[in-house]
């Protein structure tokens, strides 16, 4: 038995490669049937596909087989226009893999958030119960692939409650949230949102998940500005508004797609409140004459740079421990494979040397006290090989320990026999 991973990453390849291997939750189940079903080596699997990876974890009977047929699987399901000799090539050069304790290691790294575009990112660890649970839902998930995902959902959440890994934020629109929640005094402020993109939505996510009870979002185009405000919850306006809601906001971000900077000294010339505006456009939406107004604040993305600059250096400080947490879970997971490994070698050593004994014994010793005598004789001699089996990593270490067995059994019969014992 041996678990392995294969896939390709953000690390390993751009986005136009990742975007042809992406593959949503509702048709994982039936790829999931399909490789396990066409395989003659894969006994377990599950996949794990998000926008920025896309990674098979597999318990097979053959690695390099297993392999062999995971990459026919990727070539023909998702390159199907290209010749088949340059697919597979192709899929072979792009694709990593790791084998039994890199394979656990990977999987706990990605959970706790160090193989992340963004270090120690939430999102993901949600992505790995789901890959998990479709697995389950697919019936492609046994014993050992829902042990290895239970270890390293673990290891992810230790990650965030023993580190400090995720409580720095990188991104951009988190940061200019809590340049807010640092600059504004104002227990519950008014913000307005303005722009409908993805810093905009990222804005008023972050925003959202503080629990205010006076956000509003406004764009030029009403549609997309409801559609994003409808999907938090919160009120969205028409762009006739804008001048209104400018004047009675605490806090602005800002957020539009434009050629020039289209806020200037009069849109906030009737504002009579202190105000803060964060700017996210670029290029700039506001422009910097607005600071002249008394009471106004203004910042930009090189302000939330150094923010972002000071937490991700925050995050890489927390790194070693996080590693520290995944060797712990690795070692955990490892040792509990090969105990499971083992179990059936040891069974089936003691079975034959039990017999063994017994034979040897059974014709100068009464029956009963040759059962006792090769039983405890038997117990004695492979306490020590029994434990040493345990320990080895693959059943494949397991064939110099069984010499030793027979070594030590075999002394230990042709000294009784020398001696006569009855």
């Amino acid at each position: 038995m041996s678990i392995i991973s294969t896939g390709l990453s953000h690390k390993t390849v751009p986005i136009g490669l990742r975007e042809k291997f992406y593959t949503s939750a509702e048709s994982l189940p039936s790829i999931l049937k399909k490789i396990k079903q066409d395989s003659k080596y894969i006994e377990e699997i599950a996949i794990l596909s998000t926008c920025n990876r896309f990674e098979i974890y597999a318990k097979v009977n053959n690695t390099i087989n297993a392999k062999v047929e995971i990459v026919k699987f990727l070539t023909d399901h998702f390159l199907v226009n290209s010749n088949s000799l340059s697919k597979i090539r192709y899929i072979s050069k792009i694709l990593y893999s790791n084998d039994e304790d890199d394979a656990y290691r990977h999987l706990m790294e990605v959970a706790s958030g160090l193989d992340s575009m963004i270090v120690g990112e939430d999102q993901i660890l949600g992505q790995v119960q789901n890959a998990l649970e479709v697995a389950i839902e697919a019936g492609t998930s046994g014993t050992f692939i829902h042990r290895l995902f239970e270890a390293s959902l673990r290891a992810g959440k230790r990650a965030r409650t023993e580190t400090e890994i995720s409580q720095n934020t990188t991104s951009l629109s988190h940061a200019a949230v809590q340049l807010m929640l640092e600059v504004t005094k104002i227990k519950d402020p008014n913000v307005l949102v303005i722009g409908a993109g993805e810093m905009a939505e990222q804005s008023l996510y972050a925003l959202h998940k503080l629990e205010l009870t006076n956000l509003s979002i406004l764009n030029r185009t009403y549609k997309n500005a409801l559609e994003i405000g409808d999907k938090y919850g919160v009120q969205a306006f028409k762009w006739s508004e804008l001048e209104d809601k400018i004047n009675t906001a605490d806090v602005i971000f800002t957020a539009m797609s434009l050629d020039k900077a289209l806020f200037t000294k009069k849109f906030f010339n009737r504002s009579t409140k202190e105000k803060f505006i964060i700017d996210l456009g670029l290029p700039r939406n506001v422009k910097t004459e607005v600071v002249d107004i008394n009471g106004i604040s203004l910042y930009d993305l090189d302000s939330l740079e150094i923010i972002v600059s000071n937490n991700f250096a925050a995050r890489e400080a927390c790194i070693p421990e996080v590693n520290l947490i995944i060797e712990q879970e690795t070692n955990k997971f490892t040792k509990w494979v090969t105990e499971r490994d083992s179990v059936p070698y040891i069974t089936k050593f003691r079975s034959e040397v039990q017999s063994l004994v017994e034979k040897k014994y059974d014709g100068f010793l009464g029956k009963e006290t040759s059962k006792v005598m090769a039983l405890k004789i038997m117990n004695e001699v492979l306490h020590k090989p029994t434990q040493e089996i345990s320990s080895t990593k693959t059943h494949l270490q397991t064939a110099p320990y069984a010499d030793e067995i027979c070594r030590r059994l075999n002394t230990e019969i042709a000294y009784l026999e020398k001696e006569k014992i009855t």
